[in-house]
């Protein structure tokens, strides 16, 4: 864990002389009995559990695990819940400190931090740790020492708090200034009444650190909150230019987008019809139509001449006017003939004037070559209309007469009362008007033909 991940958020010490821990403390207590070692640490291992940390005790004399556990059962009601999740585990010096028999500092220091990391997994908030160092004995004095200096060193940067034990009796007066040269402070109850033991080279303890820095904090807040307020003002107004000026771009953006990737043709016009800006299909539909290259600067005159400028400017008066343009044009070039849908309407200024013109020309092309297709279209259908009458004037008056003829002399011959050259004559009556019949017949099959 960095320094930049340790939670800040002081931590209940549950000793009332010290009041409130920041991680990483360290201190000490110098007990004279077993009495007074149990007051110090039952409280400091209740608020340990109650506030979500891991608890690790190491005990030597006087006291053992048994009695540990005995003393928390006694003062926490719950503490069979704390057991069940393995918030707390009690060990024996022997089973912490002198692992192999041998006192190892570096081995000490990773397994408490090896413990550290462990609870943090487990949802756990730090690690509150306590050693009885009642074992101690003058050869190991300085590795000791030593130990505590390097532990003290480390643990601003660790979600640890760690109370370390000395006997009273087993101390003296050196021993009582080593062991508080190595951390921030040192307990010890005299008279019945607790009492800090100062130590020189270390006046404030990160707890005192930080209430003075909340002090200070709380003063600084306190003499810049009219700043401050107009700093959130100052602040809000800055935010909401930008988030316009944001909104602004974006919205330009899309225009652009849309400026170019549209099928038509824009172009923007001065008051005098000088070429502002316009987007790619303008460029391709001038230089197809005029041979011209169009660039910013331009006007309109430079390639529209003729009768065509004539009638463009008559227009450009009307839509300058507030006049909205819509007409067709058409082109007819050397392979081709183009035809062109014109939008030309005006742009408006704030104070309701007109700062210029936007010409649209979309390429109606396709869809003026279908109607004149479909005009030509219907005119045939009208003249095979007109076809298609006629024979049917014919087939209705002109085919019905040789008919009538026809059916008038198989009348006249079904008698049976005429004489030989009289039914000859009849017969050949008969076969002239099938021959005319026959004609008319022909003539309608032939206009028939002519109707595809």
């Amino acid at each position: 864990m960095s320094s930049h991940s340790i939670q800040t958020k002081l931590r209940d010490s549950g000793i009332e002389i010290l009041g409130d821990l920041a991680w990483g403390s360290h201190f000490c207590n110098f007990f004279e009995s077993t009495e007074d070692l149990l007051q110090i640490l039952v409280p400091y291992f209740k608020a340990g559990l109650i506030n979500n940390e891991f608890c690790l005790w190491i005990t030597s004399d006087p006291i053992t695990v048994e009695i540990a556990y005995e003393a928390l059962r006694n003062e926490i009601s719950n503490f069979d819940q704390y057991e069940k999740k393995e918030q707390i585990i009690i060990l024996p010096h022997v089973d912490w400190y002198l692992r192999d028999k041998k006192f190892m500092p570096d081995i000490v220091i990773n397994g408490w931090y090896q413990k550290l990391k462990e609870s943090l997994k487990k949802g756990f908030d730090g690690m509150r740790v306590s050693g009885n160092e009642a074992w101690l004995e003058r050869d190991v004095w300085k590795n000791f020492i030593d130990y505590e200096r390097t532990l003290n060193n480390s643990l601003k940067d660790h979600n640890m708090i760690v109370l370390c034990t000395y006997p009273l009796d087993k101390c003296d007066a050196h021993a009582v200034f080593d062991v508080s040269q190595v951390h921030e402070m040192a307990l010890t109850k005299r008279k019945g009444n607790w009492e800090f033991i100062e130590v020189p080279a270390i006046k404030l303890t990160k707890s005192q650190l930080a209430r003075h820095k909340k002090e200070l904090e709380d003063e600084v807040a306190k003499r810049t909150k009219e700043l401050t307020t107009m700093n959130k003002r100052l602040k809000k107004e800055i935010d909401q230019h930008k988030l316009t000026q944001d909104a602004l771009l974006k919205t330009e953006a899309k225009l652009l987008t849309v400026f170019e990737a549209t099928d038509t043709a824009y172009l923007l016009l001065e008051y005098d019809l000088t070429i502002l800006l316009f987007n790619h299909r303008a460029t391709d539909i001038i230089r197809k139509v005029f041979s011209w290259l169009l660039k910013t600067g331009d006007n309109v005159h430079d390639f529209l001449t003729g009768e065509r400028q004539v009638l463009f400017t008559d227009r450009v008066q009307r839509a300058l006017k507030g006049e909205q343009i819509n007409y067709e044009t058409n082109y007819v070039l050397k392979n081709e003939s183009l035809w062109y849908h014109v939008r030309l309407f005006p742009i408006p200024k704030d104070d309701k004037g007109i700062f210029g013109l936007v010409l649209a020309l979309t390429d109606i092309t396709e869809r003026k070559n279908f109607e004149i297709s479909r005009s030509n279209y219907v005119r045939q259908i009208e003249i095979q209309n007109e076809k298609l009458n006629n024979i049917a004037w014919t087939q209705s008056h002109i085919v019905r007469a040789p008919l009538a003829r026809m059916l008038g002399i198989m009348n006249v011959i079904e008698d049976g009362e005429k004489s030989l050259d009289e039914t000859l004559m009849w017969l050949k009556h008969l076969r002239n008007s099938a021959n005319e019949l026959d004609e008319i017949i022909k003539d309608m099959v032939d206009k028939a033909q002519h109707l595809k």
